[in-house]
């Protein structure tokens, strides 16, 4: 639809339908050589036709890119939003997406870095509507990442098997490195919901973040936290889990060497101390009416986050000194 390659561009406020296989294409043949300071803010993107059905936004070598405000339903694509290879400070604000999003290569064997990226505050909807069906994988990850500092904040993700993933690209691109994880709301009213580490990324860290699963039963190996045995290197704690097929004593909540119930994964690792499983009480788990995603004033998350350089929470508003775990702060 849209190929940009171009120094602080703006595409704004417009409708497109009836796509082929891209949304919006950006790219070069060097790191950062054309594709800089553009904005992609306030488009509506929908209904996909064309037979090579790609990805809805794609850059390759794009530096200090801004995507915001945009809602992108990107039926019957491969995905969402790629960001790829030697591409760095790109912000994700603030839109509504589906299907899988990522930073990350287009494969192992591609040496094209990313880093220094943030998405904040986005709703990433694992939607079920037949549309929405194709070949490829739509609702297992919400966003893919295999990139070095990485920002994942203020998002609510909805009804995908995993929120996100730090998967395993090896030989040719390093591990993930630095990949934060801060104040997401993890909604799962089908099954189990996880974060998924494929290989022993470096220096993650998760605080804050709510995962609730709703599901009336869950498979056994859907864990909170997925490590395939890796050792965990980072730091979590202040977050808040609950499942209502779940107990603190189930196992398997955390897949870490083997398989352990949450007192289990606190006293094994000294992760966690001061995380909470205990219901949120969330009232609305429909992605598009008001108060989505919303705890009760009651909730134990309720100010019992932990300070961090996160200011403002999913809708702008203000923390307060006291920050509550998950996407959205409470207004009593």
């Amino acid at each position: 639809m849209i190929d940009i390659s171009a120094d602080g561009s703006a595409v704004y406020e417009c409708e497109m339908h009836k796509l082929s296989s891209y949304g919006f294409w950006t790219t070069s043949t060097g790191i950062n050589t054309a594709d800089q300071r553009n904005s992609i803010i306030g488009n509506y993107l929908h209904d996909w036709e064309g037979d090579l059905l790609e990805h809805a936004f794609r850059m390759q070598s794009g530096h200090a890119f801004f995507l915001g405000f945009n809602v992108i339903e990107a039926n019957r694509t491969m995905s969402n939003t790629q960001i790829r290879g030697n591409s760095d400070y790109v912000v994700i604000y603030g839109n509504v997406m589906d299907r899988v999003s990522g930073f990350n290569p287009a494969s192992s064997t591609e040496v094209a870095l990313i880093h220094h990226c943030i998405a904040d505050s986005n709703i990433f909807i694992g939607r079920t509507d037949p549309s929405y069906i194709t070949d490829s994988v739509i609702r297992d990850y919400a966003l893919v990442i295999a990139a070095k500092d990485i920002m994942v904040r203020n998002n609510i993700f909805y009804n995908y098997s995993m929120a996100t993933s730090l998967t395993d690209m090896r030989p040719d691109i390093d591990v993930s490195t630095r990949v934060h994880f801060e104040n997401n709301t993890v909604v799962c009213p089908v099954e189990g919901c996880k974060v998924d580490n494929q290989v022993a990324a470096l220096a993650v860290s998760s605080y804050n973040n709510l995962m609730y699963s709703s599901a009336p039963t869950t498979n056994i190996y859907d864990e909170f936290y997925s490590l395939n045995g890796s050792p965990f290197d980072g730091k979590s704690d202040y977050n808040q889990l609950f499942g209502t097929a779940w107990s603190a004593s189930s196992t398997p909540l955390f897949g870490w060497a083997p398989s352990v119930t949450y007192t289990d994964w606190q006293s094994q690792t000294g992760q966690d101390a001061h995380s909470h499983f205990a219901d949120p009480q969330i009232a609305v788990l429909d992605p598009v009416a008001a108060g989505f995603a919303r705890p009760s004033v009651s909730s134990a998350g309720v100010n019992s986050g932990f300070v961090t350089g996160n200011f403002a929470d999913a809708t702008g508003r203000i923390r307060d000194s006291s920050p509550d775990i998950g996407a959205l702060e409470i207004v009593r």
